[in-house]
């Protein structure tokens, strides 16, 4: 399986809806999502979870004023092609005044 982090700006989304192939899991840690899923779209909240099998169309988007995260899971391991790791000084930075 293949883990991650998403952040979402406010009125930020994924492409268009997206097929995959497995299964993705995702809980929202902060925020409010929406989850589209061919024609249905389902609000998710701080603390809501959902599963699907990756063959149903889907797409999430931000549709709040405040910034949104989650985690979501998928198996088999599927590395999105635009995933960019950071800086090393940029992930171990930490600020101090």
């Amino acid at each position: 399986f293949y883990v991650g982090l998403s952040e979402y700006s406010p009125g930020g989304d994924t492409e268009d809806l997206v097929v995959r192939e497995g299964e993705q899991h995702c809980i929202v840690l902060e925020g409010e999502i929406e989850l589209r899923l061919q024609d249905e779209v389902i609000t998710l909240r701080t603390g809501d979870s959902y599963s699907i099998p990756g063959h149903i169309p889907h797409q999430t988007r931000n549709a709040s004023h405040q910034p949104s995260r989650m985690i979501w899971v998928n198996a088999p391991v599927i590395i999105p092609k635009d995933v960019k790791a950071r800086p090393r000084d940029a992930q171990t930075s930490t600020k101090t005044e």
